[in-house]
């Protein structure tokens, strides 16, 4: 590969996929909310009988379902500016809001670390035990920032299918365009990307679509058991 031959990459989506994403996000949320709804059928000897007990409940039904409603509305609200689509080209990275705004993290604004024995693109770990994850991390425009390939919030988007191979892309780009720049050996490592060809092993696409089933299946038992 050559800075002449470098062609653009595109975020690609996946319709059957993103479902799958957001029946299993569903699922895990019924999980969760269908015991507030009967909460008050526990501590209450007999709804049925009493009419007093009756409207207790359905005002705590009214009052649950509202606030319920108002966290998502709020969920939705902060994630208007998430990523809706992404593409890298021989000038960088390019990102496109919800909200219609755009962002560029280009080749020549990347700088080098001012120390030199710490690498200028490195990874990091967000999170704890098995909420973690590792992110990708380069210094631009003066800051150490976070560089996503991933939209973050998939009841308004697609899921992007080829987040790896575009973060492979980029990371062939910054040695085309930026050789000066040092990539730490754990970038390569921890996002499968083979250190000459810049491919990507797509295993990890193939992880999520079974742990997604998985998931599936189990909520879908737990609920057919216990209601």
């Amino acid at each position: 590969m050559t800075k002449e031959n470098f062609q653009p990459l595109y975020a690609t989506n996946n319709l059957t996929l993103t479902r799958l994403l957001r029946l299993t996000f569903f699922l895990i949320s019924l999980l969760f909310i269908l015991p507030l709804y009967s909460i008050p059928l526990l501590l209450m000897d007999d709804i049925t009988n009493s009419g007093i007990n009756s409207i207790y409940y359905a005002l705590y039904i009214v009052i649950l379902t509202y606030l319920l409603y108002q966290l998502i509305k709020s969920i939705q609200k902060a994630n208007k500016n998430s990523i809706s689509n992404l593409m890298v080209d021989k000038e960088g990275l390019h990102y496109t809001f919800l909200n219609k705004n755009t962002e560029d993290i280009l080749f020549k604004d990347l700088l080098p670390y001012k120390q030199s024995y710490t690498a200028d693109i490195l990874t990091r770990t967000e999170g704890i035990g098995a909420s973690s994850k590792t992110v990708l991390m380069a210094h631009h425009k003066q800051q150490l920032r976070k560089l996503s390939f991933q939209n973050t919030f998939i009841f308004s988007n697609q899921y992007i299918t080829n987040s790896g191979a575009l973060r492979a892309h980029y990371i062939q780009g910054i040695t085309l365009f930026r050789p000066d720049l040092k990539i730490d050996p754990s970038v390569f490592t921890n996002f499968h990307i083979h250190p000459q060809t810049f491919a990507y092993n797509q295993k990890d696409l193939k992880k999520a679509l079974l742990l997604s089933i998985i998931f599936i299946c189990v909520i879908l038992s737990i609920i057919y058991y216990y209601f």
